[in-house]
């Protein structure tokens, strides 16, 4: 296969597989501190009420509040499963996708990834 090729096959794959959507403004994660605080709310909100089976169509949210954060008085997440079945969201795939948009999106953002809507949003008032 020539490598032209090769990196289509590849992109489309990927591009398949998820689709991220950064938000352009609104309050801010806040730099390397604050989106330390907000990884270990994110993590708490999973282990708490985001981990477990999703009928189709089913959506949890889970806000937890900023301590340290100037810009964002909480963080809000939300996992939806999209697909017509039902899905198990494990706490690595919780942790690790939401966590995406923490990390690359400067004012949160949300992604489907296989079938399921992760969004990780820092919210300026309080939960």
């Amino acid at each position: 296969m020539q490598p032209l090729a090769v990196f289509a096959t590849i992109t489309a794959l990927y591009t398949s597989y998820a689709s991220a959507t950064c938000y352009s403004g609104g309050a801010y994660w806040g730099g390397k501190d604050n989106t330390a605080e907000a990884n270990t709310q994110l993590i708490d909100a999973c282990n708490k009420q985001l981990v477990g089976n999703y009928g189709p169509g089913e959506s949890r949210k889970a806000c937890r509040p900023s301590i340290n954060n100037k810009d964002a008085g909480s963080y809000e997440f939300e996992i939806r499963n999209q697909n017509a079945g039902p899905v198990y969201i494990s706490l690595d795939f919780c942790v690790k996708d939401t966590r995406r948009e923490i990390y690359n999106c400067d004012f949160g953002g949300y992604e489907v990834l296989e079938g399921v809507y992760v969004r990780g949003d820092p919210n300026s008032g309080r939960c």
